[in-house]
């Protein structure tokens, strides 16, 4: 179906609404599990990918406006849906527009998006007092005026971190992809 597909809308619209269904069901796991709300949300992101991917960006943003929308409505106050909902839902719609352009860029776009969703993901936390399950982050609220050095260290920790996850991301959407997609819709439009 690439991108905008070729299958009936009734179709592209049940493969969305399953893809939705299923982020939630992610989301709800790290509601149970709070431990895991940043894999959760990033597992969730996973459903987001596909739709993007099988039938564009689009479709892929659909997804995510109406997964983050249902767990917000459904499991208030759960970290893990914020971090769908402000990052790791539309970040697979970014990532994949990202790596059309040259390297350096890509990794310009990459990069401001995760900063601009941890800081998103920041502030709605402390704001609504919802705990996320990212001791670092807290951390970064909580340092004194002498810690400078951990100010830096800290964020630049965390965009290490988001590269390895965008590198293992981009394996696993290449899994998928080859693999999975291709079996599933092998004789279908």
């Amino acid at each position: 179906m690439g991108s905008g597909g070729t299958g009936s809308g009734a179709r592209r619209l049940s493969f969305s609404g399953i893809m939705a269904a299923l982020a939630v069901a992610a989301l709800a796991l790290g509601r149970v599990l709070p431990t895991g709300q940043l894999a959760f949300a990033a597992a969730a992101s996973l459903f987001t990918a596909a739709t993007a991917a099988r039938l564009g960006a689009a479709w892929g943003l659909g997804v995510w406006a109406a997964a983050s929308a249902i767990a917000l409505i459904l499991l208030p106050g759960g970290g893990s849906g914020w971090l769908f909902a402000l990052f790791f839902g539309y970040y697979p719609v970014v990532k994949l527009a990202a790596e059309k352009r040259r390297r350096a860029a890509e990794w310009g776009i990459k990069l401001l998006s995760f900063a601009v969703g941890a800081a998103a993901a920041l502030a709605v936390s402390k704001a609504l007092g919802i705990t996320v399950s990212i001791p670092v982050l807290g951390e970064l609220t909580t340092l004194g005026e002498n810690a400078g050095a951990a100010r830096v260290l800290i964020p630049s920790a965390l965009a290490a971190a988001f590269v390895v996850f965008d590198i293992g991301y981009s394996k696993l959407l290449a899994f998928y992809t080859e693999r999975i997609s291709a079996k599933i819709f092998r004789d279908r439009g």
